[in-house]
């Protein structure tokens, strides 16, 4: 991530009625990159690279930690395509809603810790609402291919 040029971190807030969306589909990662990609293409950034990992906060709330490939004069697009993606909270909350920065010596390490401890806050919230797929991150085929 810090090689890639203009890649930026992103935490992502969902709606009361998205996050029900994706707590109630088998496949809640599926459902959110499907959401995303075609937030992107609304917005005219269709192929844009991201990954991104689902987290639970304090409250039980999920939402979604990432990373996106983002040139500077799109990053107002980027963020309203997030937040078209994660459901638009409305208020003082959709002011934090979205939130894009640059780490630029950020350690890997720290994003493998990161994600690893989070898999297990979110396994648990899955299985209490009987999500079946096991998965709690994803990375598009174009940052796969940026990364290789």
């Amino acid at each position: 991530m810090n090689d890639i040029p203009h890649t930026m971190e992103f935490s992502l807030n969902f709606s009361f009625a998205q996050e029900g969306s994706f707590l109630a589909t088998p496949d809640p990662v599926r459902l959110f990159e499907h959401r995303l990609n075609q937030s992107l293409r609304k917005h005219g950034l269709a192929g844009t690279p991201f990954a991104f990992a689902f987290d639970v906060n304090e409250h039980q709330r999920l939402h979604a930690h990432g990373v996106i490939v983002v040139q500077p004069e799109l990053q107002k697009a980027v963020k309203l395509a997030l937040r078209h993606a994660g459901g638009i909270v409305e208020g003082k909350a959709g002011s934090r809603q979205v939130m894009l920065k640059r780490e630029a010596d950020r350690h890997p390490s720290g994003w493998h810790r990161y994600t690893t401890m989070s898999h297990a806050k979110v396994r648990k919230l899955f299985a209490d609402h009987s999500v079946s797929v096991d998965r709690t991150s994803y990375v598009s085929v174009p940052y796969r291919r940026m990364i290789k």
